[in-house]
């Protein structure tokens, strides 16, 4: 005799099965659409969104627990193929970080003034595959006007700092 799981069982709703944190982002979801604000999921399944702001130097990514991520990066494997110009040269990790953050700073200076003012928090995150400088605000889910109003201010942010 074969019997299914309940895990499997399509007639058994998130909040059932215990998977809320993408529902949490519904409203907002329904918000930003009624606003003309673009965005995706990032595909992680936790139903953070990815907010697209028009010419942006930055990425602009909504978390499920409500966190606000601006962030500057590089690539470093792209930044070793600019530097090396296709030659065998091995850059050290420490050195390619070290040309990122050279890379990102005219970027983040430009920024950096507004963002902190606006009560986001600075960090550096760096492995293997990027160097980023990002900016983190936490934002009340239960509040969606008010994200929608943060994130325009996000996305119109490149508008107001001239080159």
């Amino acid at each position: 005799m074969f019997i299914e799981s309940n895990w499997e069982d399509r007639s058994l709703t998130k909040r059932e099965r215990g998977d809320t944190t993408s529902e949490k982002m519904d409203p907002l979801k329904t918000l930003l659409s009624q606003s003309k604000m673009a965005f995706e999921e990032t595909g992680r399944g936790d139903g953070s969104l990815a907010i697209e702001a028009d010419g942006a130097e930055y990425l602009l990514e909504l978390c499920a627990d409500g966190k606000l991520l601006c962030q500057f990066g590089v690539d470093l494997d792209e930044l070793r193929g600019m530097i090396s110009g296709g030659t065998t040269e091995d850059l050290s990790d420490d050195e390619l970080q070290r040309s990122a953050r050279e890379h990102l700073r005219p970027i983040v200076t430009k920024y950096r003034g507004k963002l902190i003012a606006a009560g986001f928090e600075e960090t550096i995150e760096a492995n293997e595959e990027y160097y980023a400088i990002t900016f983190k605000k936490r934002l009340d889910l239960a509040r969606p006007d008010q994200i929608v109003e943060t994130l325009r201010w996000c996305a119109r942010l490149t508008q107001t700092i001239k080159p």
